[in-house]
């Protein structure tokens, strides 16, 4: 079963702590050694879902998945049902970041069949792969609420990620100004709490949209700050990707200034 901290875990969490510090200074090889000292002591499932996290956030999916799926069979042969919705909701997550909505949804669907009720990250969960498939209004309908079920908790992580997907849905939706409200929400909620890699990626998004609107000056000055709140946070995915975007807002300014009829 899902396990709570205690005292008895407090030389895991100082590993952990020690592992974000080395990852946020770019050191992600010690950052790997101390994860691999934790979970060598410490060989529980918060820490492996954490794990798994961190090697998502470094570029190795692959071994992330590989993880949690170990993980995921061992709940299965543990008879742990509370444990088992919760890792099929992140690999649901994985697999929705690899852009490989199908697979996601299977997982999303076995998250759903383990719990007697829909929590909200099974409806936003639901509502992402609903936007991936180009199902809008379901998306809407979905991630709404959602984030009711948020606000109303308090549950400010989960609200911030919300207003994100909302976000989403608006600028699939062609509603540019409302799609700016949601990630401006999101990215308000996420400094809050200190969330580097949500605020990176709502700077992502905005860029995006920006973009999308050839608003390519406020594109790039939203890609370089994504880029380094990327990198403060050590989260090199979410870096490459600020700094391909950076690449390509550079390469169409710079056209832009070569031809006048783009001014």
């Amino acid at each position: 079963m899902l396990t709570n901290s205690s005292e008895s875990f407090a030389p895991a969490f100082l590993l952990m702590e020690q592992a974000e510090f080395h990852q946020h200074r770019g050191d992600i090889p010690t950052a790997k050694t101390l994860w691999s000292r934790l979970l060598a002591d410490f060989d529980l499932p918060n820490f492996r879902l954490r794990h798994a996290r961190f090697l998502c956030s470094v570029g190795e999916v692959s071994e992330a998945i590989e993880d949690l799926t170990s993980l995921y069979r061992s709940a299965i042969e543990n008879g742990d049902d509370d444990l088992r919705p919760v890792v099929a909701h992140e690999l649901a997550t994985v697999f929705r970041n690899l852009g490989d909505r199908h697979t996601a949804a299977s997982w999303q669907q076995i998250s759903l069949g383990y719990s007697e009720s829909c929590s909200p990250a099974d409806l936003a969960g639901r509502a992402a792969d609903a936007f991936l498939a180009g199902e809008y209004a379901l998306a809407d309908d979905l991630i709404r609420r959602s984030l009711a079920w948020e606000i109303q908790t308090g549950n400010r992580a989960g609200e911030a990620a919300d207003w994100g997907t909302l976000g989403l849905i608006r600028a699939g939706q062609d509603d540019f100004e409302g799609a700016v409200r949601c990630f401006g929400r999101a990215f308000a909620l996420h400094r809050k709490i200190s969330d580097a890699d949500g605020m990176a990626t709502d700077l992502l998004n905005l860029g995006g949209i920006f973009g999308g609107r050839s608003a390519w000056q406020i594109a790039f000055r939203l890609f370089k700050r994504a880029q380094f709140v990327a990198s403060e946070s050590g989260n090199i995915v979410l870096q490459n990707r600020a700094g391909e975007q950076v690449q390509k807002a550079v390469k169409i300014l710079d056209v832009a200034k070569r031809s006048p009829q783009w001014n």
